[in-house]
């Protein structure tokens, strides 16, 4: 039986959980006044997160890359600009792939023995032949994958002495893969989100930030 060589680089790629980075889009609108800094907090979107100490991680973690930018972090709700904050994922999405599987296509030893008559006479032979081996596909193995789309948004308003707050940023961070716990990869879209802000107007970019996380 020829002998199946795998290549160990595509295992890695049958797993997202084993991959060491994440890769993130992220989009900013930018409305009158943003480049304006001041103290600010963090506030979830779901009221129902409010207090949970699952958003209080989330939301120390954003204060921390807000001060990176410029502003003034705080706890209190009395501050210049408040940023709301959703984030969640989709159920996947399965699709089906293919990786090769190179091995031995040719050559190599071979052995070989009969006999041989002349008239009364028999006698017998044997021997080996040996030819360069020759390697390449000699086939392909097929899995199923699940990728899942993860999404983090954040919205930021100034607050207006007598008037309505006035949202001067809108950013949205989308980041696809096989880990399907959103908690494990939040703080690496954040990440990706804040190496692309303020950024230009409206524009995406794509970024790959360092995952230490599991799934």
């Amino acid at each position: 039986m020829k002998k199946i060589i795998m290549l160990l680089t595509v295992l890695g790629a049958l797993s997202g959980c084993m991959s060491p980075r994440i890769e993130t889009s992220s989009t900013t609108f930018q409305g009158e006044g943003h480049a304006q800094r001041d103290t600010i907090s963090v506030m979830p979107i779901d009221k129902t997160q409010e207090g949970s100490l699952e958003f209080k991680t989330v939301s120390d973690y954003l204060l921390g890359k807000f001060a990176e930018k410029g502003y003034i972090p705080s706890k209190n709700k009395d501050t210049k600009f408040v940023a709301f904050v959703t984030y969640g994922m989709d159920n996947g999405k399965t699709s089906m792939s293919s990786v090769p599987l190179f091995g031995q296509t040719g050559g190599g030893t071979s052995y070989s023995s009969g006999t041989v008559s002349s008239g009364t006479r028999t006698g017998s032979y044997s021997g080996t032949t040996t030819t360069m081996p020759t390697y390449g596909m000699i086939g392909a193995m097929s899995y199923d994958v699940t990728t899942y789309k993860r999404v983090v948004n954040i919205d930021i308003f100034r607050k207006n002495a007598n008037q309505e707050p006035t949202k001067v940023y809108e950013i949205k961070g989308v980041s696809t893969g096989s880990c399907g716990n959103i908690n494990s990869v939040l703080f690496s879209i954040i990440d990706g989100i804040f190496q692309n802000f303020p950024g230009e107007n409206g524009k995406t970019k794509t970024v790959i930030v360092p995952w230490t996380g599991s799934c």
